[in-house]
């Protein structure tokens, strides 16, 4: 449910940045309306936790998954501080 999750966050993130220019190109919005520029800041800072913090996580997981791995090995995925400091970070950026 987390790998669909962060798939459609993503996906939502870039119905949002098109939002954003399309408002700029069509609807004659300045680039430097304070909240466009505050929402591109939120969106560029989601992208680089999820980069740094979640995606590599996210690479393991899916690869321990596919395998025959132990409750141990699970665990030890699932209690990633790094990892969970990034996917809270990214729901708070996103709410």
């Amino acid at each position: 449910m987390a790998f669909f999750a962060s798939r459609f966050a993503g996906l939502l993130v870039g119905a949002g940045v098109l939002a954003g220019v399309a408002l700029v190109v069509l609807g004659g919005w300045s680039l430097l309306t304070p909240w466009l520029v505050v929402s591109l800041a939120l969106v560029a800072a989601l992208i680089a936790v999820e980069n740094k913090l979640v995606r590599p996580w996210a690479t393991q997981a899916q690869a321990a998954l596919r395998c025959a791995v132990s409750a141990v090995e699970v665990k030890a995925l699932a209690g990633d501080k790094r990892a969970l400091v990034g996917r809270l970070t990214m729901i708070t950026l996103f709410a």
